[in-house]
């Protein structure tokens, strides 16, 4: 997730910051509190990870773009972290919050809540007029093609 919020936060770059906080016609109001709802539910993940609780509505996220263009990728990277030491040995542990579900399920929920509202903000920026480049696209396949280059 960490590549593909960076390219995404590349590709809002591009757009004119009004069109951040404009309103639009999809799940939120606008590519600002898109990003805000991809940051809050993260947290919330990341706090049961950890070993804590806390309800979604007790999560705040930053408020300017500026701010969640820095702490989103800090976020995750923190996500990464604690999955890469934790997930081999507590991938079965169950975690309750809204739900009880075993970690592995939660780590999945993360990746495709995340994927899925990055998409959503791709099509908003073509909405907003930017034709997006496929160095904006956050397809995995590209990601895997370019961290692991393949030969023919």
């Amino acid at each position: 997730a960490d590549w593909a919020i960076k390219t995404t936060f590349a590709m809002t770059d591009k757009i004119p910051e009004e069109a951040l906080t404009s309103k639009v016609n999809s799940s939120f109001p606008s590519i600002l509190n898109t990003y805000q709802h991809i940051y809050q539910w993260n947290k919330y993940y990341l706090t049961h990870l950890q070993g804590g609780s806390i309800n979604i509505s007790d999560v705040e996220a930053p408020l300017t773009y500026d701010d969640l263009k820095e702490e989103l990728p800090r976020l995750n990277q923190k996500l990464r972290t604690w999955a890469q030491e934790n997930l081999p040995d507590n991938k079965n542990i169950l975690l309750t919050g809204w739900a009880t579900w075993p970690v592995w399920m939660v780590i999945m929920q993360i990746a495709n809540h995340c994927t899925h509202h990055l998409g959503q903000i791709l099509t908003l920026v073509r909405q907003a007029g930017y034709v997006p480049l496929q160095s904006d696209w956050t397809d995995l396949i590209l990601y895997y093609l370019k961290r692991f280059p393949q030969r023919n």
